[in-house]
């Protein structure tokens, strides 16, 4: 019973990722860019043939595991750092934040992020850290979504004078 706890919980996490997953490429990519008026039947089967891709790829992963899941913890959690932290505070902050601005900063931040690691993995044969100028490349990939965010922020429309005084109001 002791051994069974911990292997329940794993598999209700397994399971809510695998659903999470599914759902999002199904509903939130398919149903919603590509055929909003798909039918039941064909979300059903679409969902169980994304859950069987997913699982077959988890699957074949966990045959050969890594030594040290550390590195993916790091990049996973790097990588969605660099995507996400400087956009988040662009629309929170910035009333001339706009789209274009936004997918630059995720887009920039993260292809920098990557980019390190490839170099890492090329060079040295194993995803690891290598700093540039004493900077992480989690610093260089804050710098390039910042960058990429402001400067396409400037040279694109600012957003509808509507929509930036529903989300902030003048006082």
């Amino acid at each position: 019973i002791l051994v069974a706890a911990p292997f329940a919980a794993a598999m209700s996490t397994v399971d809510s990722f695998m659903l999470m997953i599914s759902s999002a490429f199904v509903r939130d990519i398919y149903q919603h860019h590509f055929n909003p008026a798909a039918s039941e039947r064909t979300i059903k089967r679409l969902s169980y043939l994304s859950m069987i891709v997913v699982g077959s790829i988890v699957t074949i992963a966990a045959i050969n595991p890594p030594k040290f899941l550390q590195y993916f913890i790091v990049f996973a959690g790097g990588g969605l750092s660099t995507s996400f932290l400087v956009p988040m505070i662009m629309t929170l902050y910035w009333r001339r934040s706009n789209t274009a601005g936004v997918l630059a900063a995720m887009f920039g931040g993260l292809g920098v992020y990557v980019s390190f690691y490839l170099v890492a993995f090329i060079r040295v044969g194993e995803l690891k850290a290598l700093p540039l100028f004493w900077l992480d490349q989690f610093a260089w990939g804050v710098i390039a979504s910042g960058v990429a965010g402001i400067v396409v922020t400037w040279l694109t429309a600012p957003p509808a004078q509507e929509q930036v005084d529903r989300f902030f109001p003048r006082e």
